[in-house]
């Protein structure tokens, strides 16, 4: 990222400016308050990585996959044919951050490298990620590890492969909680 201590608030170029900042290694918070915002964001951002033949995973919660697909649809990606030729999925909190019906900090962030690893293997450049974070706000055993989690989570990315773009929905969250993922994250906007 051309500038990893940056945080960009109000005035700031639009979420479709910033995603070009964003490179293999990063690690990025993204605050937001609207849901098109959020998913102009998840649009832009899974396009830009099938341009550049990175194998793209979206997780995002089960009532917003079809709206997911259809902005992919309304911004000319082929979502569906990228998701069968492997290069994109559009996933849940229960097949990534909940898999194994609670959330283990250890279990997502050995998940995260096995899908880096597959990712490479296959011959994609990188893996990106974004992932909707407002699962955290709900009442899952586990959740109380989510500042450990990120916390670690931010060592996979210097020596692996991959970028990453962790949504918080500021109307969701505390604002002590949102403070704690700016320091956190190496980059963020708001």
């Amino acid at each position: 990222m051309h500038d990893p201590d940056k945080t960009y608030g109000s005035g700031a170029p639009v979420v479709s400016d910033m995603l070009h900042y964003i490179d293999v290694h990063d690690h990025v918070c993204m605050v937001y308050e609207t849901l098109e915002e959020q998913f102009s964001a998840v649009s832009r951002f899974m396009e830009m990585g099938l341009q550049r033949r990175e194998r793209c995973i979206c997780i995002t919660d089960e009532s917003n996959i079809d709206v997911v697909l259809r902005q992919m649809t309304k911004a000319g990606i082929r979502a569906e044919h990228a998701m069968n030729a492997g290069a994109l999925s559009i996933i849940t909190k229960h097949d990534s951050y909940l898999k194994q019906g609670y959330f283990d900090p250890d279990q997502m962030i050995d998940s995260i490298r096995e899908a880096a690893d597959d990712a490479e293997s296959a011959g994609f450049k990188a893996l990106r990620v974004i992932g909707d974070m407002s699962w955290a706000s709900e009442d899952y055993r586990g959740v109380e590890r989510l500042i450990e989690y990120e916390s670690r989570v931010d060592g996979l990315f210097p020596d692996n492969n991959i970028l990453a773009i962790c949504q918080y929905d500021r109307t969701r969250f505390s604002q002590e909680l949102i403070n704690t993922m700016i320091a956190i994250h190496p980059c963020c906007w708001l």
